[in-house]
């Protein structure tokens, strides 16, 4: 039986961990929990088989996302804001390639503090990447990647 997310319009933080979710041609799941669910401060979704995390951005409350261990080769949906996200871990999809700077999440009131791309694909961190615009980052980890250029 499935649960109709509808009815949990309230819920402040969602553990799917280690489950069989995966996105289809038709819906994303996380599209479907952040129209949903949209108070929600903490969603927990390692494990899983995701390949998009589109329509986080709707969720203006999140706080700490772990979307480790999906099948992930993005993150451009923080190009569109999160700003209340401080913590994120995105460790072991296959993300290649980080989001350019755009100003919505990493700016003066920006939170992001802990940013986990532990291995990943990510090959070189460009100068507009939006990693240089979060002057609160305490923990950044992009150990096991690809990386051969660093540009800050």
């Amino acid at each position: 039986q499935s649960i109709d997310l509808m009815k949990l319009r309230e819920i402040r933080a969602l553990n799917l961990s280690n489950n069989g979710l995966h996105d289809t041609a038709e819906s994303s799941v996380v599209a479907t929990i952040a129209s949903s669910c949209v108070l929600l401060e903490q969603l927990l979704v390692q494990g899983n088989r995701l390949q998009s995390l589109s329509g986080l951005e709707l969720l203006v409350n999140l706080d700490t996302v772990d979307a480790s261990f999906n099948r992930l080769v993005s993150i451009d949906f923080l190009r569109k804001g999160c700003p209340q996200l401080s913590r994120a871990d995105f460790r072991g999809n296959a993300i290649g390639l980080l989001p350019s700077s755009s100003g919505k999440l990493c700016g003066k009131k920006a939170r992001l503090t802990h940013l986990i791309l532990y291995r990943n694909q990510i090959k070189n961190i460009p100068t507009d990447s939006f990693l240089r615009d979060c002057p609160r980052m305490e923990h950044l980890d992009l150990g096991k990647n690809r990386i051969e250029k660093v540009y800050f």
